[in-house]
This record gives structure tokens, C-alpha cells and sequence, in this order.
């Protein structure tokens, strides 16, 4: 019976360490864009630098924490609603090693942009950002809290994130074709725009691991490609 209950135990504070890892990853992320977004707000290369040197942490968490998930799984052989955590975990960390590599990208074309950005498109990116990062934030408390509820609520934040996409996508589309000479800086914004539109993609991934996991249930989005709708050309009329 001690054997048993030591067993318990040790398995609990290997199941808590899990969780205190994804959930220093999660802030380390959440800070990766914060400060990104921060470098393009006032085109500081010096922080964009520091963002990119950043992600070797992140990287290094991430490796490590995929190490004790395997072994875990080998080792403890869960059931139920622990195997669905543990799948959910491995899930979530790779989305967050991606999310920190987006922020990454965003400070990479900071860093290497020599020129005068439109302030319209960067405020609405900036705006966009930012949203990105509340839903990073509160999907990380959803893990915290347990809860398929709210883990539901961020995944659909990610529909708000499209629509920003879309708007600034066309609006940037048009300024190139108005003006030639803004296509330079407005194709880095299209990247960095492109960027914050698959970092939101990847907190719905993480709401829906964490819904699972929570649940049981899958959540699905089955609905039609938005960007390619609008940016298709219109058929002529007849």
C-alpha cells in the first residue's frame, strides 16, 4: 500500500511539473510577442534582436519538456482523462514552440527593415497583435483553470483574428497597387500580418487540445478557406 501511494504520488509531481512547464513556456511566448509587437511599434532593431535571440529558450523548454511527456507515457502507461492531457500536452507544446517562431519572424523583418512603413496598415497590425496576445493569454488560463468553457471562448476569438487578416490583407493589396513604390514595405507587412494570422490559428489548436482534454469532445472548424475567398478573383458576368 505505501508502494502504491508513493507511486501516486510521484506520478501527481510528475503531472504537476508538466503543467508548471507549459505554463512557463506559455508566458515566455506571450512575452516573445509582446515585445516583437513592441519592436515594430517603434521600429527598435535592438529588441527586435533580442526577440530572435529569445527563441533559443524557448526552443531549449520546448525540447525538454517533450523529453518528459515521452517518457512519461512510456513509463506510466495513463488512462482516461490523463492520457487525453498528456496527448493534449505534446500537442500544445509544438503550437507554442510555433507560436514563439512566428514572433520571431515578426522581429526578423523588423531587425532588417530599412524603410518608411504606411502607419494605417502598421497600427491595424499592431491592434491585431495584440488581440493575438490576449487570446495567448487567456487560453494559457484556460489550461491553468481546467476549463473546456473558456478554452471554447478563445477558440472562437480566432474568427476576430480573421477578419482583422482579411481587412488589413486587402487594404495592404491596395496600397501596392496604388502606389509601386510601397511594395517593398508593404510585402514585410504582409509577412508579418501572415505571421499574427497563423499564431491565432495555433491558440485555437492549443484551445481545442485543452477543450479535448478537458471533455472528451473535439471542436471543429469546417468551414471554408476565408483568405482564399477573399482574394479570388471575381468571375466576370455574362
Amino acid at each position: 500500500m505505501e508502494q502504491d501511494t508513493h507511486i501516486v504520488k510521484s506520478y501527481d509531481e510528475e503531472m504537476k511539473e508538466i503543467n508548471n512547464s507549459i505554463l512557463d513556456i506559455g508566458s515566455l511566448v506571450e512575452n516573445q510577442l509582446k515585445e516583437a509587437l513592441g519592436a515594430l511599434k517603434n521600429q527598435d532593431t535592438e529588441l527586435a534582436d533580442k526577440v530572435i535571440q529569445a527563441d533559443d529558450l524557448i526552443d531549449e523548454k520546448f525540447r525538454e519538456l517533450d523529453q518528459k511527456l515521452v517518457l512519461i507515457l512510456g513509463k506510466r502507461q495513463p488512462m482516461a482523462t490523463d492520457l487525453r492531457t498528456i496527448f493534449s500536452a505534446i500537442k500544445m507544446n509544438k503550437d507554442l514552440e510555433r507560436l514563439g517562431d512566428h514572433s520571431t519572424n515578426i522581429a526578423k523583418r523588423t531587425a532588417m527593415i530599412e524603410l518608411v512603413l504606411p502607419e494605417k496598415p502598421v497600427r491595424d497590425i499592431l491592434r491585431m497583435g495584440e488581440h493575438v496576445r490576449v487570446m495567448i493569454a487567456k487560453v494559457i488560463q484556460s489550461f491553468v483553470n481546467f476549463s473546456a468553457e473558456e478554452a471554447k471562448i478563445v477558440w472562437e476569438m480566432d474568427e476576430e483574428i480573421d477578419d482583422e487578416y482579411l481587412g488589413i490583407l486587402r487594404q495592404l493589396l491596395t496600397y501596392m497597387m496604388e502606389d509601386p513604390k510601397r511594395i517593398s514595405a508593404c510585402t514585410n507587412l504582409l509577412y508579418m500580418v501572415k505571421d499574427l494570422e497563423r499564431a491565432g490559428d495555433y491558440v485555437q489548436n492549443i484551445a481545442e487540445d485543452i477543450y479535448y482534454a478537458v471533455s472528451g469532445e473535439p471542436l471543429y472548424n469546417d468551414g471554408p478557406d476565408r483568405e482564399w475567398e477573399a482574394i479570388k478573383p471575381l468571375k466576370k458576368k455574362k
